[in-house]
């Protein structure tokens, strides 16, 4: 049977938290949406003989998987709307940009989160739509990737993205695969609120309520 968990608010300094509860939550609060990510990660789950003595937990082949179209839109679409952060940079000589006197020594922060929802490469930025990363053709994809900052860039960009890729989407594909998750009414698809507090991956506001299950066996 279903039982009600709580997917409660992050208290620890870390982001592969939050982005895991994010990304799962994006993953599995759309059915259809939810469907698909199990049927495009099936095909990446290792052989049980793989890992004998853990043959009871599904494990996926990462590099593969993470590769998927499907589950690349997903993770780049959550990582635009779940990260916030600024870049700080210091003035070293006095600069004009765009009109705008900045003197040496001035700092300069620069918004993540706006750059994220520019409207000019991102219609409908606020709005979750994984799709404008696999429909784009290559040009409007190079524009939509200039503008995603979710690590950090130049000499502060972020060391352990790649292993935070595959750590968050392994966590993620395993939870799905073993459970059963449904959403308590208001806390469905785009209604979930994010934390401006944050400092990184945002957490959610309020709790989210779920339940979940043991998926049966024979299912697909």
């Amino acid at each position: 049977m279903l039982k009600k968990t709580l997917i409660a608010q992050n208290r620890i300094v870390t982001n592969a938290a939050p982005m895991a509860t994010w990304f799962a939550y994006c993953a599995a609060s759309n059915p259809s949406r939810l469907v698909k990510y199990r049927a495009a990660a099936k095909p990446f789950i290792l052989p049980s003989s793989t890992f004998p003595d853990l043959a009871s937990t599904p494990h996926f082949d990462l590099p593969a998987l993470i590769k998927d179209p499907f589950v690349s839109s997903l993770w780049l679409e959550a990582l635009r709307l779940g990260t916030i952060s600024a870049a700080a940079r210091v003035v070293t000589r006095e600069t004009v940009l765009d009109g705008y006197l900045l003197q040496k020594g001035s700092l300069v922060l620069m918004p993540v989160q706006l750059m994220h929802f520019g409207a000019e490469f991102l219609p409908d930025a606020k709005t979750f739509q994984p799709e404008r990363w696999l429909n784009a053709d290559e040009e409007r994809l190079k524009r939509q990737r200039m503008v995603m900052r979710p690590f950090g860039g130049g000499t502060s960009l972020c060391s352990g993205r790649f292993v935070a890729e595959l750590e968050i989407i392994g966590v993620v594909s395993v939870l799905l695969e073993m459970l059963d998750v449904k959403f308590e009414k208001g806390h469905l698809e785009n209604q979930w609120e994010f934390n401006p507090r944050s400092i990184g991956v945002m957490a959610p506001k309020k709790d989210v309520m779920a339940w979940v299950r043991s998926r049966e066996k024979t299912q697909t």
